[in-house]
């Protein structure tokens, strides 16, 4: 009898083989089982974006994903829901590609008083002076509206771009004597530097006179912040550099420190600072208007009493140096021409400004026909562009 295993030619089946390959399966099974567990774990740890339809309709408006913002869109039941920690409005406002949403999310309903971050403070954060020009019509009176029905507005960042070249040519800075007229601006009602905030395009408007006899002192204004004559000194602005040392004529020589851990600086040092004005033709603009007036370069550094600023030009700025050591600089009296008579004989006489006048009394003394803050009622001008 002929055993089947032994026939020549027929594989030879023996039970240890059989034996490894249910092995061999069952360790291939155990790992796959492993990869997708640990798969499972892996994406239940991803957080993955939600979907667009779970959105309110506002927040599918900033998101490229969702498409961007479409007019016509948005739900009026969505118009205050509050996403990434902002209210509608201000999410709007923070970028300009949802811009022209702004007329649609104020007609709808959308109210300022809701948000945390004014609007516009979040525009002016995103832009310190936007092309307006470049702006629908509906979307410039919407940011007019905003200004106008917005306490929060009322800031140093939102004046600053109400008041810019661009703001100007718009027909948006009269929104400014609004605030002033209505007593908005009053020096014990504002936590910041108004004078300092107001662009230089406008430092020479009749409002901001009517600032000056109101309450608001050039001194204080720099002292609290000097970033405006900072500026003009750092981009060799002379304009701006007249205005406020016609005002303030010490601030030539020196600039007061704005709180008791700080010291007080020398112009004349501080635009010799490299990192300061990097512009060599700016910093030599402001060197030559600050010397006409009476700087000295033999001035002690209140940061140092051993070094003067011509000493410190020699180390940071040797270029300069030829021109501090000329001697033909003859101080010049401030020029006040210009200025409003009041504004002018409260300088000559080196008086204390009054304290601030009532509101009704101010709006007197404002060019313009001061439009009262109501209630924030939809412009006609949005409400008609939405209907067509």
């Amino acid at each position: 009898m002929h055993s089947f295993n032994n026939h020549p030619g027929v594989a030879v089946h023996r039970p240890w083989g059989r034996v490894a390959l249910a092995l061999a399966v069952a360790l291939v099974s155990l790992a796959l089982q492993g990869c997708i567990t640990t798969a499972v774990i892996i994406m239940s740890q991803i957080d993955l974006p939600p979907v667009c339809h779970s959105l309110s309709t506002p927040e599918q408006a900033t998101l490229e994903r969702c498409g961007g913002y479409k007019p016509g869109e948005l739900l009026t039941k969505d118009v205050n829901i509050a996403f990434a920690s902002a209210c509608p409005l201000t999410n709007f406002a923070r970028n300009k590609a949802t811009w022209n949403g702004l007329p649609e999310l104020i007609a709808l309903g959308a109210d300022p008083a809701l948000c945390s971050q004014a609007p516009l403070q979040a525009m002016a954060a995103a832009q310190a002076c936007p092309d307006f020009a470049a702006l629908s019509p509906d979307v410039r009176e919407a940011v007019r509206w905003l200004a106008r029905n917005d306490p929060q507005s009322v800031s140093g960042p939102v004046l600053h771009m109400l008041t810019c070249p661009s703001a100007r040519q718009a027909g948006l800075t009269p929104v400014v004597p609004e605030w002033l007229a209505a007593g908005q601006l009053a020096p014990d009602r504002v936590d910041f530097s108004v004078l300092s905030s107001v662009h230089p395009a406008s430092l020479n408007d009749p409002w901001v006179d009517t600032l000056l006899v109101s309450g608001h002192v050039v001194r204080t204004a720099v002292a609290m912040d000097a970033t405006g004559y900072e500026h003009a000194l750092a981009t060799g602005d002379v304009a701006t550099l007249r205005w406020w040392t016609q005002r303030a004529p010490e601030l030539v020589h020196r600039v007061p420190a704005h709180s008791a851990s700080h010291l007080p600086w020398v112009p004349l040092a501080r635009i010799m600072t490299p990192s300061f004005t990097r512009d060599d033709a700016a910093c030599e603009a402001s060197a030559r208007f600050l010397l006409t007036h009476g700087a000295d370069p033999k001035a002690v550094l209140p940061e140092d009493r051993g070094q003067t600023v011509k000493d410190y030009t020699a180390r940071v700025r040797p270029s300069l140096l030829a021109l501090l050591a000329q001697d033909r600089w003859v101080p010049m009296p401030p020029e006040t021409a210009h200025l409003a008579p009041k504004a002018r004989a409260l300088m000559a006489t080196a008086a204390t400004p009054p304290p601030p006048a009532p509101a009704a009394a101010a709006a007197v003394t404002v060019p313009q026909t001061p439009r009262p803050v109501t209630s924030p009622a939809v412009p006609a001008q949005i409400a008609r562009a939405l209907h067509d």
